[in-house]
């Protein structure tokens, strides 16, 4: 069971003593007092209970699943996305970090893209073969781009142009919004 570390008779037991003790505490202060906490541990149990968990359960998935997403932690975690979003999931976040390219620029840039491409191209292809793509708006993005020019082995922040990927969601695909100039310095 998932959701549970200790047993659902010791969890019970647990719960069972809380409320002993909320009525308690309840008649010294009035249920103002008791309530709120009773309804935030009604909504953790509910949650802690709900069949959904196995969303979060990537061993149901077969060896050749996982290699498609790839087995690094970006490529597991576009995995579990789509695993949230066909559980109804409205917002999910996975993150890829490392971009922070001021030194080793090339080699870093390549292992990051090829992680990358394949968790989202798989997540995607997914997607749309669930019938999902059209109502989930897939976005790729982070927070600045990069200089330009190539500084040493690296490259530095550059908050004045970057690029965004949209996918799915309604969008229409194969489309280029916004240009640079040639030199990728500015925005058009």
């Amino acid at each position: 069971d998932l959701a549970f570390t200790v047993s659902r008779d010791r969890f019970e037991e647990r719960r069972k003593l809380l409320r002993e003790l909320d009525t308690r505490f309840e008649k010294k202060t009035g249920p103002a007092a008791v309530e709120p906490h009773d309804t935030t541990y009604d909504r953790a149990e509910k949650l802690m209970k709900s069949p959904l968990l196995t969303a979060f359960d990537l061993t149901k998935e077969d060896e050749k699943t996982h290699a498609a997403y790839g087995k690094d932690a970006f490529g597991q975690g576009c995995l579990l996305a789509r695993r949230l979003i066909e559980s109804g999931v409205s917002c999910v976040e996975v993150q890829l970090g490392g971009w922070d390219t001021h030194q080793e620029n090339f080699p870093k840039v390549a292992k990051l893209s090829g992680e990358l491409d394949m968790g989202l191209s798989q997540l995607l292809r997914d997607l749309r073969s669930r019938g999902l793509l059209k109502d989930t708006l897939v976005v790729v993005l982070g927070e600045f781009g990069r200089t330009p020019e190539i500084k040493g082995t690296g490259r530095d922040h550059w908050p004045k142009t970057w690029s965004a990927l949209f996918a799915g969601g309604g969008t229409k695909g194969g489309q280029v919004i916004g240009s640079t100039t040639d030199d990728g310095k500015e925005v058009k």
